[in-house]
């Protein structure tokens, strides 16, 4: 598999295209799991470190950007909390896959330990394989509840990385379920970052998935600018799929005016954030291919380029992605071109017979 993965880096280098990779994305090793319960036990720190060591000697040479947990709350509440991904872990009133967990508990044992995994890489990265090159409202009610949803979002993960310890509010709620950090993992834990990796949608509202809210996305940046310190930023996903488009027609799914009015106006957002300040160095639109979507498998379609699954495979540029490649050759100048009633007739793009 290495080599594989190895000659897929080789290729993106040989066409300039800067590989970032992620090194965890919740795909926890099977063997871990039935042995010691994966992220639910301390040994997974060492584990996790030595896999990270693995892939910095394989792929180093090339990869120069690493981001160590994609997601790491979303991972906790939805294979520890909910059970809606695996382990699929729950307390048994929940019902879900394994229904013998513990929903209040394990998400932060589970959290707990992928940050102490996450400080013991950065060190070893830092220490041992890092190129160091020179950096350059409303009511009060409401306000609470908007600080209290950032704590336990943004802040479960990004308090320890900054301050070594997690927020306040989340010590003063639910401080009895929390572990607590030593004070050489404190110090290992702050600032054990190089650069921030921000996977961004919409906001969290009770109404589920996805509603286009760009202004967020600037309310975030502003969050890590003022609060965190303004670290170096990429946006690691943003994207977002139809409504129903599991179920459209090709002729519908190509001509994707949500997706494609989605992405100019976060894309705007991002530039306005930018202008304010927040180092922003580089944005991934997720995503490039319509894929498997974790719990959502192929109902729906976030891709740029359609996948014709009943045709060999073949692909298809959408319209949000003819945008997005004029987006990209004028060097990020905003047109009005594609914001016609113009559909584009299907021309293939790839096909594997």
């Amino acid at each position: 598999m290495h080599r594989i993965l190895h000659r897929a880096i080789l290729i993106y280098c040989y066409t300039d295209i800067e590989p970032y990779v992620t090194i965890f994305h919740w795909d926890t090793p099977q063997a871990l799991e039935e042995e010691y319960k994966g992220f639910l036990s301390p040994r997974i720190v060492k584990d996790y470190t030595d896999f990270a060591k693995v892939c910095f000697e394989h792929f180093g040479d090339e990869v120069k950007n690493w981001f160590t947990f994609n997601e790491p709350h979303m991972f906790c509440t939805f294979a520890y909390g909910m059970g809606e991904h695996a382990p699929g872990r729950c307390s048994p009133e929940l019902q879900c896959a394994i229904p013998c967990g513990d929903s209040l508990r394990e998400p932060y044992l589970v959290g707990h330990h992928i940050l102490l995994a996450h400080a013991e890489v950065a060190s070893l990265y830092k220490d041992n394989y890092k190129c160091y090159e020179p950096y350059n409202e409303k009511t009060f009610l409401d306000k609470q509840a908007k600080e209290r949803s950032i704590e336990f979002n943004l802040g479960w993960f990004m308090e320890p990385v900054f301050h070594g310890d997690y927020p306040f509010s989340m010590r003063a709620l639910v401080g009895h379920r929390l572990p607590h950090f030593k004070d050489d993992e404190k110090e290992k834990l702050k600032h054990s970052y190089d650069m921030m990796g921000i996977n961004y949608y919409t906001s969290m509202t009770g109404t589920g998935w996805i509603r286009s809210y760009p202004k967020g996305l600037k309310e975030l940046l502003m969050i890590m600018k003022d609060r965190y310190g303004n670290p170096p930023m990429y946006i690691t996903e943003n994207g977002t799929a139809d409504y129903d488009d599991g179920n459209l027609s090709m002729k519908d799914a190509l001509n994707d005016c949500i997706r494609l009015d989605y992405l100019q106006r976060h894309i705007s957002v991002l530039k306005e954030s930018i202008d304010s300040g927040a180092d922003v160095r580089g944005h991934f639109t997720w995503s490039l291919l319509d894929n498997f979507e974790w719990a959502l498998g192929y109902t729906s379609r976030f891709g740029l380029i359609y996948v014709d699954r009943n045709d060999g495979f073949k692909r298809y540029m959408k319209r949000s992605a003819r945008w997005f490649k004029e987006f990209n050759s004028a060097r990020g100048k905003m047109t009005d071109e594609d914001n016609a009633d113009t559909v584009h007739e299907p021309s293939l793009l790839i096909s594997n017979n």
